[in-house]
Order: C-alpha cells, then structure tokens, then sequence
C-alpha cells in the first residue's frame, strides 16, 4: 500500500535531511518570513537560493542584455524584461529602490523612445512611479513617435 505523504511534510522531511547550515537558513527563513505550503514553491526558492554562481551570473547577463527589438512593441519588451526581472536571484526588498529597474528598463528602449521618455515632464517622477505606470510613459512616447 503506497502511503501519500502530505506537502508540508515533504518539504519538513527534505529541510531535516539537508546540509546543516541550509538547513539552519531554511528555518530562519520560515521563522521570520512564512512556512512554505506548496512543493513547487519550495522547489523554486531552492533553485533560486542554491543554485551555481555561474548560472545566476547568466540569469544576469541575460537580464542585462534584455533591449527592445526592432519589430518590437513595448509590451512586448515589458513582457520579456519583467520576465527577466522575476529570474533574478535577489530584487530589490524595499519598494522605494525599484526606480532602479525602472531606469533599466527605460535604458533597454529604443533610443528614441528612450530619449523622448526622458524629455516628458512625468520622467523627473520615475523614482515614484509604479512599474506599470513606466510602461505607459513608455506606450504614451510610443503613440506620439508614431503620429
């Protein structure tokens, strides 16, 4: 008779039988954050958190690297730069600092919607803007090259 195990007892079972100090970092974690409840929740966290520095370098790289396309739209870049951001090991913790990835953003547009965003009065309110809020600075200068 197969004997199903419970989630949460999955992940207590894989936290016990791993190395000390991750097995420490992983209580911590649960402790000052939350328990996790879902396998493939935990699964991810792991990879993310100990996987090899080259592959995280890579994922860096990679996000680094993300631009519009030609044929591009915006949305389309926001798609594959947001997708980038969310490969990264660790973001920004503090919603206050995550203007710096809005100026990536905004550096990975073409240059002449890059130079148009910056010419907008809105631009000098990047640093308080939400993430969605860039994206239509960046569709507004989009529809204003166009016409």
């Amino acid at each position: 008779m197969k004997r199903i195990v419970k989630v949460r007892d999955r992940i207590n079972i894989a936290i016990i039988n791993i190395k000390t100090s991750i097995n420490l970092n992983l209580t911590r974690y649960e402790a000052n954050y939350e328990s996790w409840m879902i396998w493939k929740a935990f699964v991810e966290y792991m990879k993310e958190t100990y996987d090899s520095i080259e592959f995280r370098y890579i994922r860096f790289i990679h996000f680094h690297l993300t631009t519009q396309k030609d044929k591009d739209f915006v949305n389309a870049y926001y798609g594959r730069f947001r997708h980038m951001l969310s490969r990264q090991k660790r973001t920004i913790k503090h919603a206050d600092d995550n203007h710096f990835y809005h100026y990536i953003f905004i550096t990975g547009l073409k240059s002449e919607i890059n130079s148009e965003v910056l010419r907008l009065p809105e631009s000098l309110k990047m640093k308080n803007m939400k993430f969605n809020e860039i994206l239509e600075l960046a569709k507004r200068v989009k529809q204003i090259i166009n016409s």
